[in-house]
């Protein structure tokens, strides 16, 4: 049975600017539930949204030239407001007589491009009887949802759409009970006059609706296969999880059809690039839902039929059509899609209704046939124990038999049941043979059940090659900027002479072999031509280069990496040369030294109980030679302690190397020493890692926590002694630090043991931890402890109270005054003979732990990971306040402009003129939030209040801050960027971009932003370069 149009397919037009009614729909009970559905309407699921708080984001509208033209414009006088969050801001409109302009006259937007936040709450009000957000909803719930704007023109010149669509943040979703008043995973209303509906009363209308979002098996506690047989019924319908993007097909009227992505509609921003590069480059930047719609487009032709017989049929069905968009030559994702399987596969049918209905597979199948999309494959179980079994089956198997026997690998499924106690409806259409036909709509109850292998394999091997692509370019960025290397032919001759080499990479933590041998091919690959990666930068080229490393496999060298890799070879430089293979023999050596390393900063350890305090202890218990590296007070103090620590290995069988090793390097000088004592020692490599990475101690608190230990340590240190410096010292460290990696820093990678510190251990228990490892692996003196290792008590407290009481020998005279003093001279003579670029303000904040805080709990952002892997996030954090190009008169600038920047920087040239850092005339207080903003290469902070900290100074100069900030009061800090080539000035523009509504920048894509509680910090204004 074929669905085909609705009588009367050429429908009128006379009532263009309402909707047309809708074919009614016939309730039939299925459950206990039966009925809830029908109380819920478009309208109540709006206005529950609106209430719900989404009345509280800041209107995110913005002209935008390039969607204009296709017939769409932001609308600034709805209650509805718009999302930075947007995937991107797309329109797309088309129908039988549409074209790629729209037709007739349209409005002009208005100049106003701001709606204040009083406006919206009133707007909202007067269309919602529920409890406002402020009482109602939490603000920490209310940001998770957004919503954005779009006004919409067709070919008729009278009609317009208001579309808005709602976006819920995902991992939300997995609260029970849901916080959002609906779990629909993309979803787009409409406002529309009451009177032009069937249903009385109703203000809005759903345009077009997702599915539910849905979790894989385990995931949440009722996609347990022990639990989904409680919630849903048979029949159970199984479909391939297809591997590319969601598209939404539906109706805006009988005659047009909208085409969106998950969260969006239409063409991407306008680049606005006048030169050739930037002109080709627009020409490559089309959004999904235009990819979509221009598969649409061959697939309606490809029947016969147009895109106005489509709107006709999901019009009066009251459908979204849902598909996923596959296409390699537009976007590859994981798994490959041959010519005959790239367009749109259609997988579902869903009423626009609050509560999800879908039509099942068989009808999705037929209507798929007769429009010209894909079908998607599916199969019918009567049971979950037949889907689990069936699930398993293919698991094993590694794939799909096919009926010539190949194994065709696939990514998951996902499978529908009806849920239990649900209502379902009757559609009615007509067959091709004009006869009326009922097909029934569920309650779908949806989860899916993913694979390992080799689906989030080859996902390992994309990210994988993506990270060594960023190490070669951070390699060869390096090399561009030494002193000297220009980029000439000597340039090009030298790159020749010394190939970039990625030896930074250690497998040791690497737990897949094929994975393993992938990295050696693809490292090898990149270092003997980058060049040919260069299509990865646009989502192409992944497959192919699969399909290539999959091809090598079979081959001969393989075999040799693969035998390496048996042999226990996980260095890059060792896979696959047999001269340097491991030897045997050495192999099964068992291990006679032992050396130990502390990974900290100053005081980061358990009072009385850090690094030195623990070595002390060690060695009072079991007599291990203890090290340390405050004893050496010449100017090179580094290869003295190596040498006294090599010294000590060769007479004694432990020895504890007390020194910071918080950078990369002074690791691998260890790990090194320890090497070059074979053949005539084996020496196992401990490292006691006290990391400052902890999401529970934010590097703010860990500096508080470690300056009052070197507080409570008072003078018993050679070197680092409370007073006028030592927290300055621990900042130092704290910025010097350089994360303990074991599979990218070969330094790391060679300690054999790692024993993971906590901060807030007592002094008693972080001995008995570590002592309790050493026993584990044998080392002499614990090892022969009975049970897991324990410590006679007695012994035990005379230990600590030694780490207590302990005295250095030798203390380094420190001068703290004379210090202080030559620092100043030292700074003031630099700042004599470098001019500041710019005044700004020197904020005292610890970011890093901030933005961490901000970020806890949710999805990953990838700018901030990426800020926090290079080592990026601004350790001397400021805000600027103007800028030495500012007060340049360039040709075309404005003069007026130009004269006020002068006034402030000759004002703040004289306020800091003659004063110390310190001096409370110099004193802000800066409030920072209330938005963390950041696009894919730059993360900033809103601030919201610079004042001075003092009206009243000593000398009665106050500081004037009045008008340093412009016309718009907006400024910034930028918390990092990701590359050294990305200006911080672009914080600056993601958050103009944000204010004025922009969804996009054209250097770093979607605009994103948070809402935070506003942090009141201290700053001194200053002169910086």
């Amino acid at each position: 049975m074929t669905p085909a149009a609705a009588a009367g397919s050429t429908c009128s037009s006379s009532s263009k600017s309402n909707p047309l009614p809708h074919p009614t729909m016939t309730s039939s009970s299925t459950g206990s539930n039966a009925g809830t559905s029908a109380n819920i309407t478009a309208t109540s699921l709006v206005q529950a949204l609106l209430s719900f708080g989404a009345q509280d984001e800041v209107d995110q509208t913005r002209t935008q030239p390039a969607a204009q033209q296709l017939g769409s414009q932001p609308d600034h006088d709805q209650e509805h407001d718009h999302d930075p969050d947007q995937d991107h801001d797309e329109l797309s409109v088309v129908g039988s007589s549409s074209t790629s302009s729209a037709k007739g006259k349209q409005k002009q937007p208005p100049n106003d491009l701001s709606t204040s936040l009083q406006q919206m709450k009133l707007a909202s009000t007067s269309t919602s009887t529920s409890a406002s957000p402020s009482t109602a909803t939490p603000l920490s719930i209310r940001n998770l949802l957004h919503s954005s704007l779009h006004t919409v023109y067709t070919s008729d010149p009278s009609t317009t759409h208001h579309i808005t669509s709602w976006k819920m943040a995902e991992y939300a979703y997995k609260s029970d009970p849901c916080p959002f008043p609906t779990r629909a995973r993309g979803l787009f209303t409409e406002k529309v006059d009451p009177s032009g509906t069937s249903r009385a009363g109703e203000q809005y209308r759903i345009v077009a609706r997702g599915y539910d979002k849905f979790f894989n098996i385990g995931e949440v506690s009722w996609t347990e296969w022990t639990n989904i047989p409680k919630q849903s019924t048979a029949p159970y319908e199984l479909t391939l999880k297809s591997n590319g993007c969601i598209i939404f097909i539906a109706s805006l009227s009988p005659r047009h059809i909208l085409v969106t992505s998950k969260h969006s509609i239409g063409p991407l921003p306008a680049f606005n690039s006048t030169n050739a590069e930037g002109r080709e480059e627009e020409e490559e930047r089309i959004s999904h839902s235009q990819r979509g719609e221009y598969w649409l487009k061959r697939h309606l032709e490809k029947v016969g039929k147009t895109q106005e017989m489509l709107a006709q049929e999901l019009w009066s069905h009251n459908f979204t059509a849902v598909a996923e968009l596959c296409d390699d030559s537009f976007e590859e994702h994981v798994l490959a899609y041959p010519t005959h399987l790239t367009g749109l596969h259609l997988h579902g049918l869903n009423l626009n209704e609050p509560i999800l209905q879908t039509l099942p597979s068989s009808y999705v199948t037929l209507f798929a046939q007769k429009w010209g999309f894909i079908p998607t494959p599916y199969t019918l179980f009567p049971s979950v124990v037949a889907v689990q079994t069936y699930c398993q089956t293919v698991q094993s198997l590694g794939g799909i038999e096919q009926p010539n026997g190949k194994i065709v690998p696939v990514e998951g499924f996902v499978i529908r049941g009806v849920q239990r106690g649900s209502v379902s409806r009757m559609v009615e259409f007509m067959d091709e043979d004009g006869v009326k036909r009922l097909e029934k709509a569920n309650e779908a109850f949806f989860w899916k059940v993913k694979y390992d292998e080799p689906y989030l394999m080859y996902r390992e091997w994309r990210e994988s090659t993506r990270k060594l692509l960023m190490m070669y370019e951070k390699e060869l960025e390096a090399r561009s900027t030494v002193v000297g290397a220009g980029a000439g032919a000597g340039a090009g001759r030298k790159g020749r002479e010394n190939p970039i080499v990625l030896d930074n990479v250690n497998l040791n933590k690497v737990k897949n072999e094929q994975t393993k041998l992938y990295l050696w091919w693809i490292k090898r690959e990149i270092e003997k031509d980058y060049t040919k990666f260069e299509s990865w930068k646009k989502g192409r080229g992944i497959i192919k280069t699969r399909e290539e490393f999959l091809k090598w496999r079979n081959g001969d060298e393989a075999k040799v990496v693969v035998k390496s890799l048996a042999k226990g070879k996980n260095r890059m430089r060792l896979l696959g040369k047999d001269q340097e293979e491991v030897d045997e023999e050495e192999a099964k050596r068992e291990y006679d030294r032992w050396l130990i390393a502390p990974v900290a900063v100053q005081g980061c350890a358990s009072r009385w109980t850090g690094k030195t305090a623990l070595g002390l202890a060690l060695s009072d218990l079991f007599g291990f030679a203890h090290i340390q590296s405050d004893d050496f007070h010449m100017k090179k103090s580094g290869p003295h302690f190596l040498k006294a620590v090599k010294a000590a290995l060769q007479t004694d069988q432990v020895v504890y190397a007390d020194k910071n090793n918080h950078q990369i390097k002074l690791r691998s000088d260890l790990s090194s020493l320890a090497l070059s004592l074979s053949p005539s020692h084996k020496v196992q490599t401990i490292a006691l890692l006290y990391s400052i990475d902890s999401p529970s101690l934010p590097r703010d608190k860990l500096h508080v926590l470690c300056s009052s230990r070197i507080v409570d340590r008072g003078d018993r240190h050679q070197t680092l002694r409370a007073g006028l410096l030592h927290e300055a010292a621990i900042w130092q460290f704290l910025g010097q630090w350089e994360a303990f990696d074991p599979v990218l820093n070969p330094g790391d990678g060679a300690f054999d043991v790692v024993v993971q510190m906590k901060a807030e251990w007592g002094r008693e228990e972080a001995i008995r931890e570590v002592v309790k490892v050493l026993k584990r692996i044998g080392v002499p003196g614990c090892k022969e402890l009975a049970g897991e290792g324990e410590v006679d008590e007695g012994k035990l407290k005379k230990a600590v109270e030694r780490g207590m009481t302990w005295e250095p020998k030798i203390k380094k005279v420190v001068d703290e005054v004379k210090v202080k003093k030559e620092k100043i001279a030292e700074r003031k003579t630099k700042e004599a003979n470098l001019a500041p670029r710019y005044f700004g303000v020197a904020v005292k904040v610890e970011l890093e732990g901030l933005v961490e805080k901000a970020f806890e709990g949710r999805e990953e952002v990838e700018v901030w990971t990426e800020l926090k892997r290079v080592k990026r996030v601004e350790l001397n954090p400021h805000i600027t306040l103007v800028h030495e190009k500012e007060v340049q008169l360039v040709e075309g600038g404005n003069p007026e402009m130009t004269a006020e920047k002068k006034k402030h920087w000759e004002r703040f040239a004289n306020h800091l003129k003659g004063r110390e850092e310190d001096d409370e005339a110099l004193k802000v207080k800066v409030v920072l939030g209330p938005k963390i903003v950041w696009d894919s290469r730059v993360l900033s902070i809103q601030v919201s209040l610079i004042v001075p900290s003092s009206t009243e100074a000593r000398d009665g100069a106050e500081l004037n801050l009045d008008g340093c900030l412009g016309k718009d009061e907006v400024a910034h800090l930028t918390v990092g960027t990701t590359r050294s080539d990305v200006r911080p000035v672009e914080g600056k523009w993601i958050l103009d971009g944000l204010i004025k509504g922009e969804k996009q920048t054209k250097e770093g894509g979607d605009i994103d932003f948070i809402e935070i509680e506003p942090v009141e910090c201290e700053g001194r204004l200053a002169g910086l370069r």
